[in-house]
């Protein structure tokens, strides 16, 4: 099994320290929800982010988790004056790129595009959750798809962005 770094990852760090912070959750929701995290990558080969987790287990809104990664997206946007133009390196508080974790996010991307708007991606979200719930693991992109929000030429040209991206942030 992993370990709970190699499982909760910078991009989910940074969302719980937000939520945190800002009263949307207590600190032993986000270790319940980071156990949930490595049983899932256990059990089903793949990692689900830790908001996902988060609205599974009802700690958090899809509406509020998209309220904060709003948040997060604006504030890496609008770099603190620390001198050199953008914050330092650091833990939770590193500086995000646009083209980083949170841009290359499948759900933004396809919004992005103009291919899906924010109420469409939480709601695809929200299914997605309770169809967890139930032990179905479909992909958001396959949701958005069959539920016929977004066409397989659009999630495929969102995919290549987000690869993209993914890629960039490597380097």
């Amino acid at each position: 099994m992993k370990s709970s770094k190699e499982v909760y990852n910078r991009t989910d760090r940074l969302f719980a320290k937000t939520a945190i912070d800002a009263g949307n959750m207590l600190a032993s929701a986000v270790e319940i929800a980071i156990q949930e995290q490595m049983k899932v990558r256990a059990e089903h080969g793949r990692c689900p982010r830790i908001w996902e987790i988060l609205v599974m287990q009802e700690a958090i809104t899809s509406e509020k988790t998209e309220a904060i990664l709003d948040q997060i997206l604006e504030a890496h946007e609008r770099p603190k004056n620390t001198g050199v133009g953008v914050v330092p390196a650091g833990d939770d508080s590193s500086y995000v790129e646009e083209d980083g974790p949170i841009k290359s996010m499948v759900g933004r991307v396809l919004v992005d595009m103009g291919a899906a708007t924010k109420v469409q991606i939480v709601r695809a979200l929200e299914l997605q959750a309770a169809e967890r719930n139930d032990g179905v693991w479909r992909l958001l992109g396959q949701i958005l798809v069959e539920e016929g929000v977004t066409t397989e030429e659009q999630l495929r040209d969102a995919l290549t962005l987000v690869e993209e991206a993914r890629a960039a942030d490597k380097d």
